[in-house]
């Protein structure tokens, strides 16, 4: 499974290409097929011979989530202009967006193209990303749904020029970038480069960093890529333990740090982790030592087995929604482990499930994540008792 995080959520894991070759501003756009209409469904659903905003989204795409809010309020800005038609146009079965939309609010006609073929015809490579298409069929502005505002969408209806947007920061993939002087180590197609590039057997590179532009891809055991994140981050999601575990001296956990690795000889999991724990700590020239301590701690129980939905399909992945988080076929130990390391809160499982689900929960307020565990029938039992917790010291030098 990759991970990202990042401001797009890419599709077709190793075998897309970030290269937008499909249809651009100022092209005809493909016809769009819509298999299914399941939510704000127009009196006139007909797309032809009107103005179109279609947004491309996926219900485990915590970037399109976190769009939606935005997407809303410019559907409710236009409101009055029952021409102009608001698409959020998904390929996933009907099924598995109806469970989100039970969590997610959409103002904008919710659509599937569960066959494929729009999504085929666009090329679409990385989401969220938005088109407007004028009557005509001619697509007049394509980006990220931030990036459109509601004076776009007027010179848009006005006829008049758009400015030019690239939402995708889309870069080509035919060549591979160079090892000794990549254009920038925080640069999707520079990582993608790394790891498609089967000329590099083995990489394990660490550099401090001044850049936030945060990327993550883990595809353990052969590649793990952390860009942007800080020293606790990076210790974090390595320990998997929430950074409030982690003691260091002040301001050192602050510090930003890249971290590649790449390892093609076959080894496993749990063996790359270690690998990369150990060459981590030694570049750094640091040491984890642990020690147990009584502490606060919220037990995650079962309160109704009746709300709670197994995950469906082979999708899965861990995404940021803003102040939400989206889990995709998780368990339900890397549910509180990943709500560990975003809340510094720590999380026991009492649940004893051992299925698979799919989960949109807040991970910004305690409250509000015991709202929403509550809507999937769990609760937190606020406890004290003994943990381990782990402290970063520097090696002294003889």
């Amino acid at each position: 499974m990759l991970r990202f995080s990042s401001a797009l959520c890419f599709l077709f894991l190793f075998n897309f290409s970030i290269a937008q070759s499909g249809p651009s501003v100022g092209d005809k756009a493909p016809s769009l097929s819509i298999t299914d209409w399941l939510a704000n469904v127009p009196s006139e659903k007909s797309t032809e011979g009107r103005p179109i905003i279609v947004d491309f989204w996926a219900t485990w795409c915590g970037p399109c989530i976190e769009a939606v809010p935005h997407f809303n309020e410019l559907k409710a800005e236009f409101a009055s202009n029952a021409d102009l038609l608001f698409l959020s146009m998904s390929d996933e079965k009907p099924e598995k967006i109806n469970r989100s939309l039970k969590r997610i609010n959409f103002k904008s006609a919710v659509v599937t193209d569960a066959a494929g073929k729009t999504h085929e015809a666009f090329q679409i490579n990385a989401i969220p990303v938005t088109y407007l298409i004028d009557k005509a069929g001619i697509i007049q502005w394509m980006g990220s749904p931030k990036l459109l505002t509601a004076a776009i969408i007027k010179q848009f209806l006005a006829g008049e020029p758009l400015p030019l947007a690239s939402p995708t920061e889309m870069a080509e993939e035919e060549v591979a970038p160079a090892l000794s002087a990549p254009a920038s180590e925080q640069d999707f197609s520079t990582v993608l480069g790394l790891i498609k590039n089967k000329d590099v057997k083995y990489l394990f590179k660490v550099t401090v960093t001044e850049d936030p532009n945060a990327i993550g891809i883990n595809a353990l055991p052969k590649a793990y890529f952390k860009m942007g994140n800080s020293l606790g981050q990076h210790l974090a999601d390595l320990w998997s333990v929430g950074e409030g575990r982690i003691d260091a001296p002040e301001g050192m956990l602050e510090t930003l740090y890249n971290l590649s690795y790449v390892n093609r000889a076959g080894i496993g999991k749990e063996e790359a982790v270690t690998e990369i724990k150990e060459q981590f700590l030694r570049t750094l020239g640091l040491k984890m030592t642990t020690e147990e301590r009584e502490t606060r701690v919220y037990q995650l129980e079962v309160e109704n087995l009746a709300l709670l939905e197994k995950a469906e399909g082979e999708m899965a992945g861990v995404s940021d929604a803003g102040e939400q988080k989206v889990f995709t076929n998780q368990s339900i130990s890397t549910v509180l482990t990943e709500l560990e390391k975003s809340m510094g809160i720590l999380f026991e499982d009492q649940t004893g499930l051992t299925e698979s689900y799919d989960f949109l929960l807040n991970q910004s307020a305690l409250s509000g994540l015991k709202s929403d565990l509550a809507s999937y029938g769990l609760k937190l039992k606020e406890t004290k008792q003994t943990m381990v917790f782990y402290k970063l010291s520097v090696i002294e030098s003889n």
